[in-house]
């Protein structure tokens, strides 16, 4: 059974050069399909397929073969942030192929925590797997290419922190710190001829989408075509972690910024997607797994 894919298209009508497909959501565009606390776009860019982020379990690819979607093809893995909600297919991923390069910031690549409650339980991936020889993981400082076109980059300047950095953890110097996810990065994709402009991807934006767009403006000085992912204002549980004011702020910085279309996501939330809708209209959609993006 092969579930038909709600599509939006954006590019002209047969200049379709990148094709993004949401695996993994909080809400899914079929019943048909699963939905889970997790994000996974599928990318087809060029002839590379990459995974941006795999979910928080092999769900993905269950999606995936519903969907028709040669997700175990994938030959380039990325992880924006080591947390459950982008790691949990990981290891499922590196299984269906043991070439598959991952890509991870360096100061990303350590041991991190959540907590829950009074508890502090680990949450992404070990140190010990990004450092392992057994898997093909690119560690990289603040910038590199992923393919011709495709790049992962740092933000230059991190928005004020948010309630939500108050529950996550990172292991430095042997001791858990809160984590300021500063090891966190994003994707800058070009679909076609560099001045005609990017699409930006996000697993979380923790660091702050304003940044994460006027960083890459200052990179390229591109028009930014679309900006496609996840804001961070809720956590697996469905709670919103920050304050409506804090959500409309950063609206009102994204309407104050000259971008595309946005394509939310995953842990923005509903409460925070309609706050931001209220603010940024029509150019705001949700993107719900089973959806594709073309451009």
């Amino acid at each position: 059974m092969i579930i038909y894919i709600n599509k939006i298209t954006i590019a002209e009508k047969g200049m379709t050069l990148l094709r993004i497909v949401s695996l993994s959501d909080d809400e899914t565009a079929d019943s048909k399909l699963f939905s889970e606390y997790g994000i996974c776009l599928y990318i087809e860019h060029g002839r590379n397929i990459i995974l941006f982020g795999t979910g928080a379990s092999a769900l993905y690819l269950s999606n995936a073969e519903r969907l028709g979607i040669p997700a175990d093809k994938a030959d380039t893995l990325i992880i924006p942030v080591n947390a459950d909600d982008c790691t949990g297919g990981v290891e499922t991923a590196v299984r269906k192929n043991r070439n598959i390069r991952i890509f991870i910031r360096e100061d990303e690549a350590a041991d991190c925590a959540v907590k829950e409650k009074l508890l502090r339980v680990r949450s992404g991936l070990p140190q010990s797997f990004y450092r392992s020889d057994r898997y093909n993981t690119f560690r990289f400082e603040r910038f590199t290419e992923v393919c011709k076109d495709f790049y992962l980059v740092a933000a230059e300047k991190k928005d004020k922190a948010a309630e939500a950095d108050r529950h996550f953890y990172i292991r430095k110097k042997g001791f858990y710190v809160p984590d300021d996810f500063l090891g966190e990065c994003f994707a800058v994709c070009f679909p076609g001829r560099r001045r005609d402009g990017f699409v930006l991807i996000t697993g979380g934006a923790y660091t702050g989408i304003a940044g994460m767009i006027n960083t890459a403006k200052r990179l390229w000085d591109a028009p930014v075509l679309s900006v496609v992912g996840c804001f961070a204002y809720t956590n697996r549980l469905g709670k919103q972690t920050v304050q409506q004011s804090h959500i409309a702020k950063s609206a009102e910085e994204l309407s104050g910024l000259r971008t595309g279309s946005i394509y939310t996501c995953h842990n923005t939330g509903r409460k925070g997607y309609e706050t931001m809708k209220d603010i940024l209209g029509d150019r705001l959609q949700y993107l719900r797994a089973g959806e594709e993006l073309n451009f």
